[in-house]
């Protein structure tokens, strides 16, 4: 039985208001997916939330309250939303403060309106708004505020508008909180760069503080062990210096570069390297250290080992020389070996160093830990040397060129460390030759007189440079700080200026910039002297009109360097061995072919199967039997060996085999 409508204007209001409920449907469902991929910081998510909802409302004002009650109790809450004039009118109303009291923790959806008798209505009586839509914000079961819009019509409070605007409440709620959450993030990231930025600071300050004097003690005693009327007992002791020195420095060196790395202050620095002359020094370098302690030291290198390759030769020493320095460290008996594999991979090569011993081992429970900071596992307190970071230190290195590093150990039997590396080759034309000059005693003849101003403001430091460089012919002034370097600069017109870079009164950098400024200051060479413990500061140095950087503390050998390099300087150098009659090297090899001819079968055989196994006790030991047989070829060889030309003697030994001379 059909039903008859006796009331046509009722049906054509419910069909307006069916109308308006499928519009602000439509638009309400809009407004939801703008606010969803809203991702802005919470004043920008606030504001473009409010004016969504005022739009949809048709209403004079809406803001949101965010309860700040569990954050901070001194704060019961925060508007955001509106406008700062109508915020502040707001917050100096004593209605307002009623009002919120009255909103605090409502649970659901609440039309208020003005002519209720509670606080809400007089408060919005006093406002002058008809009405208010309450919309709680939750997180969970927790009250994190509302929004409330105020100004509405009764017409506009229809079901589906306020289900359309709770869900819109619903969405804000997570709005917010992602807002919250990025502002946290924000908050969060200024303070880690705040830290960065402290950390940055001590760094360089202790860094200047520490290799300063440091700088002082190594430069004087090496000073020092040069004048010939020292004793030998003098020499002796200064000897004892220089080493007690250069242990501190490579303690404060491990605290700093450990520093650095959390600070995210290391890179890479990746550049061709000659592998097979680096690892030859490595072995002559550590052979002392082997020799000292009666081990024997194995370098094992596969056949294909390419001899060029790209990577960061510094950060790569640096790690061999931690482990094979911690195996001789804790190895009493037998020997420590290095390793060194390849094999393809993509476009490059792998790289595998091992590095094994026969030594005490690490515990099973400490192996987890033998990578932390300050962690000296397996160390006696007689043997307690070190700050315990040389392990952690290396790991960061060789995560940072690309690998990662193993250790495998049992007490009493020793330890192997492993770690592989992904190296491109170079082509040989790309390496720097490596040239090892003696040291210089004075400045060629015929060259102008050079004057060198040397800016520091540690006097110490000042003293040494200036004794360093007349000591060879220099001509030498001094300043303090850079006002005083600008000033003497003027006056005394140097050819090369050595230029601390933390100073008082005017800095390096300010007093370099100034310098090159001048007309005469453009053809004057300024080198940087510093302390600091960060190597990126190189290009800040050089944009401040430097032409290089050399770090404290130095080496001589540096300083006259980069003064030969920048002012084309020539030097007379110390003569290191008594004058010998020049003898082609052909002839050389033809007369060791020859005598060592006649050298026993076994003595050539135990030679060779040494220089093969890279085995520097068995090496030194033969050269010991050659000599007792022929000490001019044990001479000629021994010269081989101490460069680690290991693969021409044993084509020279192969030589004799062969019957070819």
């Amino acid at each position: 039985m059909l039903k008859t409508n006796l009331n046509p204007q009722a049906d054509k209001v419910g069909e307006n208001h069916r109308r308006e409920e499928v519009a602000f449907a439509v638009m309400g469902l809009d407004i939801v997916q703008e606010l969803l991929q809203l991702t802005q910081d919470l004043p920008t998510m606030v504001r473009e939330m409010t004016v969504r909802i005022r739009v949809l409302s048709g209403a004079k004002a809406v803001f949101l309250i965010r309860d700040l009650t569990a954050i901070d109790p001194r704060q019961h809450h925060r508007v955001l939303g509106v406008h700062p004039e109508r915020r502040r009118m707001l917050a100096d109303s004593e209605a307002f403060s009623r009002f919120l009291d009255s909103v605090r923790g409502t649970e659901s959806c609440r039309v208020c309106r003005a002519n209720e008798d509670n606080m809400i209505g007089r408060a919005l009586t006093q406002w002058r708004y008809e009405a208010a839509l309450v919309l709680p914000l939750r997180k969970g079961l927790a009250w994190m505020g509302c929004i409330v819009v105020l100004g509405v019509t009764e017409d506009v409070h229809l079901p589906a508008t306020i289900r359309i605007q709770e869900t819109l409440a619903g969405i804000a709620s997570v709005v917010l909180q992602n807002a919250l959450l990025i502002e946290d993030l924000q908050q969060a990231k200024k303070s880690a760069e705040a830290a960065y930025q402290a950390k940055s600071v001590f760094l360089a300050n202790m860094s200047h503080e520490l290799r300063t004097p440091l700088n002082a003690i190594l430069g004087f005693s090496e000073l020092m062990a040069r004048n010939p009327a020292a004793t030998p007992t003098q020499k002796e002791n200064l000897a004892i210096i220089g080493h007690s020195g250069e242990h501190l420095l490579r303690l404060i060196n491990d605290v700093l570069e450990m520093s650095k790395i959390e600070a995210g202050r290391v890179w890479l620095a990746p550049e061709p390297l000659d592998l097979h002359r680096s690892l030859r020094e490595l072995a002559e370098m550590i052979g002392p250290w082997v020799e000292a302690k009666g081990l024997r030291f194995l370098l094992e290198q596969d056949p294909g080992l390419p001899r060029f390759v790209r990577t960061d030769p510094a950060k790569l020493r640096q790690v061999l020389i931690n482990l094979i320095g911690n195996a001789i460290k804790f190895t009493d008996e037998g020997s420590v070996s290095l390793r060194i594999h390849t094999g393809p991979v993509g476009d490059g090569l792998i790289l595998r160093f091992e590095v094994e011993d026969s030594g005490r081992g690490i515990a099973a429970e400490a192996l987890d830990t033998i990578f932390d900071p300050f962690v000296q596992v397996g160390r006696s307190y007689a043997s307690s040397e070190g700050t315990g970071l040389g392990l952690s230190i290396t790991r960061e290195y060789v995560r940072l060129m690309g690998g990662d590093i193993t250790v495998t150990s049992r007490q009493g039997e020793g330890s192997l460390f492993a770690f592989d590396l992904r190296v491109e080759e170079a082509a040989k034309d790309e390496v720097t030759p490596l040239q090892r000059l003696p040291r210089v005693v004075r400045l060629a003849p015929d060259q102008p007189r050079y004057r060198v101003l040397v800016a520091d403001d540690n006097g110490t430091n000042r003293l040494l440079l200036k004794k360093l460089l007349e000591e060879v012919g220099f001509e030498v002034r001094e300043a303090a700080d850079g006002a005083e370097a600008l000033a003497r600069f003027q006056a005394f017109d140097p050819h090369f200026i050595w230029m601390d870079m933390q100073m008082p009164v005017m800095d390096g950098y300010e007093a370099t910039r100034r310098i090159k400024a001048l007309p005469a200051g453009a053809q004057t060479v300024v080198a940087a002297l510093s302390a600091s413990a960060f190597t990126d500061e190189r290009g800040r140095v050089l944009a401040a009109g430097c032409a290089d950087f050399v770090r404290k503390p130095f080496r001589e050998a540096e300083i006259f360097e980069v003064m030969q390099r920048l002012l084309g300087l020539e030097y007379v150098y110390e003569s290191t061995e008594v004058e010998r009659p020049q003898v082609d090297e052909t002839e050389r090899v033809r007369l060791a072919t020859a005598s060592l001819a006649q050298l026993p079968g076994g003595l050539k055989a135990r030679m060779r199967q040494a220089l093969i196994e890279g085995e520097l006790g068995m090496v030194n030991a033969a050269l010991k039997e050659v000599a007792g047989h022929n000490a001019a070829l044990a001479e000629l060889l021994g010269e081989y060996a101490a460069a680690f030309r290991y693969e021409e003697l044993i084509e020279l030994l192969e030589m004799t085999e062969s019957g070819k001379t």
